[in-house]
């Protein structure tokens, strides 16, 4: 097995995942039941839009960075650490100089194609930069070790997001939804700040030594290609429905979401943390397969109940505006069950062969495809609903996990 898969930065990230993951998914869902109960359903669909849309900058700001850096980083000396993360530093501050002249272009088209708005274009690109810094220099100061650091400016941006959701209800009574859409920005800010200081001390100039240079370089050919259509299909069919539907069925499919997504990435947190360590001490890529699936029935037993479970909860919260149909509930928790399995598998395949990232970034560009012309479809012939694009992503689901069992044949011997 590679170097990069015994490096104990990959366990170190496991754990990151599991403590950073918890935090600030419950910061950022309390901010999501503040605004669903405060604020109307448009300005809940436009926030919901703006956390969608901002993925976009994120990906043009990390660009496999964050998968990158920790890797770079193992087994390297203490200068040697210095001058890559100042590297990648270097890196990341231009890419977010380029992601934001991006969004100056596109906003008013962009605005425009999805019936929203200049400023909420803008906003969601600098929640998305933001974001991506934050998780650049997130997993820079884990790979040096400070996870305790991690964790705690973890749980301080949590506090930031919903102290700062609160103030503004109690202050403004109604606030609209750039006013959330602020908040988070200015949490990740925060969050970057507090993790440079952390990576201050012994970092090298910020310039591209010409090593760390091609060794990014080399990486983001098989990197951003995966990171950017695994973005796409998390958030395509939410881009679908932005142009093909209303606020009240966009404010839904947020609902929906929040309620069967939202546990499911949590899952996968969970369950990552303990299939990498896993992977990383096997013996072979056959105990790896054995282990999964002994795992795969228990999680296709547990996973659809609890999904169905915290949904209806989720939705509870939320609010009275929103409602959870069973039927529609049911399709989305099948679709999450599909995603958590499929997620682990693929990251089994990967820890172990980096032929596995290559085949998946292939299979990732095809189901994106896919997903555009099917979706696309529903939008022009004015048949889109929140059943129907479900029901297409369960279909993308069922077939990705025929690819992670290919894979896992081939991989994990």
């Amino acid at each position: 097995m590679s170097e990069v898969a015994q490096s104990a930065a990959l366990r170190r990230m496991s754990l990151l995942s599991l403590v950073g993951g918890a935090a600030s998914g419950v910061g950022m869902f309390a901010l999501s039941a503040v605004v669903a109960r405060s604020a109307s359903t448009s300005d809940f669909a436009d926030f919901g839009f703006v956390l969608a849309l901002s993925q976009v900058w994120f990906i043009l700001t990390v660009a496999g960075l964050e998968l990158a850096a920790p890797r770079l980083l193992a087994g390297r000396s203490p200068e040697d650490r210095g001058v890559i993360v100042g590297s990648v530093l270097a890196v990341t501050a231009a890419l977010a100089v380029g992601a934001g002249v991006v969004a100056l272009l596109v906003a008013d088209p962009l605005a425009g194609a999805t019936r929203s708005t200049r400023v909420l274009v803008l906003m969601a690109a600098a929640f998305g930069v933001a974001t991506g810094w934050r998780a650049i220099v997130e997993r820079l100061s884990a790979a040096h070790g400070r996870i305790g650091a991690v964790a705690a400016v973890k749980f301080a941006e949590a506090a930031v997001i919903v102290g700062g959701a609160a103030v503004a209800v109690l202050v403004l009574g109604r606030p609209t939804w750039n006013v959330f859409a602020g908040t988070a920005v200015l949490a990740a800010l925060v969050a970057v700040g507090a993790y440079l200081a952390v990576l201050h001390r012994g970092t090298a100039p910020w310039r591209v030594s010409a090593g760390t240079g091609r060794q990014l370089l080399a990486f983001a050919r098989y990197s951003a290609p995966t990171t950017v259509f695994a973005v796409a299909m998390m958030y395509i069919d939410k881009f679908a429905l932005r142009i093909g539907g209303d606020d009240a069925q966009y404010a839904q499919y947020t609902a929906y979401f929040s309620g069967s997504l939202l546990l499911a990435v949590q899952a996968v947190f969970v369950l990552q943390s303990i299939v990498l360590p896993a992977t990383v001490r096997a013996a072979s890529g056959v105990d790896v397969r054995r282990h999964l699936r002994r795992a795969v029935p228990v999680l296709l037993l547990a996973l659809p109940l609890s999904f169905v479970c915290s949904g209806w909860l989720v939705v509870q919260v939320l609010g009275p505006k929103y409602h959870y149909v069973l039927g529609e509930g049911a399709v989305f928790a099948v679709w999450a069950t599909l995603y958590t399995i499929n997620i682990l598998g693929m990251t089994a395949c990967v820890a172990r062969s980096s032929r596995a990232m290559r085949q998946e970034s292939i299979v990732l560009v095809a189901r994106t495809a896919v997903a555009v012309l099917a979706l696309g479809a529903l939008v022009v012939t004015g048949r889109i609903d929140i059943p129907t694009v479900a029901l297409v992503m369960v279909a993308l689901e069922l077939c990705e996990s025929v690819n992670v069992i290919a894979m896992a044949r081939r991989h994990l011997v």
